[in-house]
């Protein structure tokens, strides 16, 4: 598991570059793992500076994707990933109407865009809302679902993405022809980002199977 806490404890890059040495621990953990668990407390909508720090340092060209090995197709498309987080405003204002906005939106970068990007199977994120404004006794509640959603973790179904055979490399990485026609009589998009300009699917940011 990578948390913020551990990074601050053991830091691995000094300046611009990384040590070589911690690089190749930390590619080597990777190589070997078969789910990671990124947990953070969710800062500015996004992951911590020092967690995105290591993203950007460890995920690196070659190592982690490559304009060949990237989406479905990645190098850890045998691998599990998942955020964990909390939250420092209620669920509700993550809402489709709240004033944060779709949590689903929000996600869409995180868990696209470098999880799936890198070709991580994409669990669906264990979010803790506002642990700080809800009595001890709820607090302590969302561990016990967390301690026994652990357990069976490696055999939950990752959430949906589009695969990548779906777009043709020939026409700018665009949907195929086929495809969009496949899908024309869906009433939503067939993600968040490829919506094609129709509602979101609900929660598939959110919950595996939707």
């Amino acid at each position: 598991m990578l948390s913020t806490s551990s990074m601050e404890r053991r830091p691995c890059w000094h300046g611009r570059r990384a040590d070589s040495a911690d690089l190749t621990e930390e590619h080597c953990k990777l190589s070997e793992a078969e789910l990671v668990i990124f947990q953070f407390p969710m800062y500015w909508f996004t992951v911590p500076a020092i967690m995105k720090g290591w993203m950007d340092r460890v995920l690196t060209l070659g190592f982690a994707y490559t304009s060949e090995k990237r989406y479905s197709q990645g190098f850890f498309k045998d691998k599990k990933a998942m955020l964990s987080f909390t939250t420092g405003s209620q669920e509700s204002m993550f809402s489709t109407n709240g004033i944060n906005g779709d949590m689903n939106v929000t996600l869409w970068p995180l868990q696209n865009g470098i999880l799936h990007y890198c070709g991580f199977q994409v669990l669906a994120p264990q979010i803790f809302w506002a642990p700080l404004h809800i009595p001890v006794e709820a607090r302590d509640s969302m561990l016990e679902a967390w301690c026994t959603r652990l357990q069976g973790l490696l055999g939950e179904m990752p959430l949906t993405f589009t695969p990548s055979d779906s777009f043709g490399g020939g026409q700018g990485f665009h949907l195929k022809e086929d495809v969009q026609e496949k899908h024309a009589a869906n009433e939503f998009g067939l993600s968040v980002g490829i919506h094609l300009g129709k509602p979101l699917p609900p929660n598939s940011q959110i919950k595996a199977g939707v």
